[in-house]
């Protein structure tokens, strides 16, 4: 069929023939009674599209931006076709009115370029491809395909990438073989290499993209198992302390059991003695109660572990102990224990030396053989410790024993159980310092570091 003989958009002065639009030629799905379901499947169809756009991952914005770029170049695309450039060396037929809604086929599919880009192709590559081998004129049509082939490359996998450019370059060896206008000479190469261009810039811009993604997903795994470790520390903390608790309760209340009996026998021989007795039992049992509130505090969070210890409960008597144990290891200790944080509860003796133990580890993993000064004095109610340790010799770093670790959480938890104070820190010649205030009857929490 020759081009000529479509109707022209210039007028040909052909009538056309009128049809009757009378109700009994209508199809029957037009008929009103069908009506309800040519809706239903219209909404289905709405919701089928919905949800492919959201699988895409486009947002509304993409769409709409998509949308205006392919009613510029449909714009761009009619108004090319319907302009005859004098100085081209092919004689094209009169504009008519397929040629404009083929014009428009290769462009309004880029408003799907995003969600749907292999169909976008097909479908742009279809009207190109008729507008070229009816050898009528192609304006600047072939860009929409050009838009549509690197947004396969850029939103789809590399198959879909390869397939799309496939059609492309096979549709391009017909237009050589059928003679059509610019592939009828060696220069219709160059088109080729123009939409492979833009189709590996594609590709590259999705490799980042892809790369950004998994970097981003990489980071976001490892803040994750960060936090799951820091939370698993916590809370095999609290169970250590706990347990520990445990052992201070069950202490005090066997205290407070051999007074009761000693004051029961001495009750009616010697009062003063059993009123001595009894005041004890008085003084351990309120201790017992703020022990076991602290433990019951530590204890909120559910879960629990049922391995336990059966060694005794350390405390200030240990110190001189732990500080000989690292000397003999990791280097000198000065130790300095006043005498007042000795009358301290049980449960704030044992805080102070697991405080201690905590930051002496931390001395040995991050500046071995540093001297380490320990100060644990009790003060207007309040017992506090500080361990401050010498920055680490040149060569006294040992990677072996260097690491991360959540000594740090441990200390915090065990200071928020009196609602005391820490502060942890470097200091201003190179080493480091722990500072811990334990209320022994409560207090705020501050912890710094």
């Amino acid at each position: 069929m020759s081009p000529n003989n479509f109707p022209s958009i210039m007028g040909s002065g052909r009538a056309v023939p009128h049809r009757s639009c009378d109700s009994d030629l209508r199809p029957s799905f037009l008929l009103g009674e069908e009506w309800p379901v040519l809706l239903k499947v219209a909404s289905r169809s709405r919701v089928a599209v919905y949800s492919r756009v959201m699988r895409a991952g486009v947002t509304r914005a993409e769409l709409r931006l998509d949308l205006l770029f392919a009613v510029a170049a449909s714009v761009l695309a009619v108004s090319s076709v319907l302009t005859t450039d004098p100085s081209s060396a092919y004689n094209y037929p009169p504009a008519n009115v397929w040629l404009v809604l083929l014009a428009l086929g290769t462009s309004l599919p880029i408003a799907i370029r995003r969600v749907a880009p292999l169909l976008a192709v097909a479908v742009s590559l279809a009207c190109v491809s008729a507008i070229m081998l009816l050898r009528w004129n192609e304006g600047v049509t072939p860009l929409g395909l050009l838009a549509c082939l690197y947004a396969v490359a850029v939103y789809r996998s590399l198959t879909f990438a390869l397939a799309g450019l496939v059609m492309v370059l096979g549709s391009f060896t017909v237009y050589a073989l059928a003679g059509a206008p610019y592939f009828d000479n060696i220069y219709g190469l160059l088109d080729s290499a123009i939409f492979v261009a833009p189709w590996a810039i594609g590709l590259a811009i999705r490799r980042q993209r892809l790369a950004r993604e998994a970097a981003t997903q990489r980071a976001v795994e490892a803040e994750r198992a960060v936090a799951v470790a820091e939370e698993r520390a916590v809370f095999a903390e609290r169970l250590r302390i706990a347990r520990e608790m445990h052992d201070v309760v069950s202490h005090t209340l066997s205290v407070v059991t051999v007074r009761a009996g000693v004051a029961r026998h001495l009750l009616a021989t010697n009062p003063q003695e059993a009123e001595a007795s009894l005041a004890a039992i008085e003084t351990s049992g309120r201790s017992a109660l703020d022990d076991l509130r602290r433990m019951l505090g530590v204890l909120r969070t559910p879960g629990g572990d049922a391995d336990g210890s059966l060694s005794p409960v350390p405390g200030l008597a240990d110190l001189d102990r732990l500080a000989q144990a690292h000397r003999e290891a990791w280097g000198p200790v000065a130790l300095r224990v006043d005498g007042g944080a000795g009358k301290a509860p049980e449960s704030v003796r044992l805080t102070v030396f697991r405080i201690i133990q905590e930051a002496l580890t931390n001395v040995s993993k991050h500046a071995p053989r540093a001297a380490v000064r320990v100060d644990v004095r009790e003060a207007g109610g309040d017992v506090t410790v500080e361990v401050d340790n010498d920055p680490a010799p040149s060569n006294g770093v040992d990677p072996a024993v260097t690491g991360g670790g959540f000594g740090l959480i441990g200390m915090q938890e065990r200071v928020w159980l009196f609602g005391g104070r820490l502060e942890t820190g470097p200091t201003p010649g190179g080493g480091f310092r722990v500072h811990a205030v334990l209320p022994q009857h409560g207090g705020r929490q501050q912890v710094v570091t």
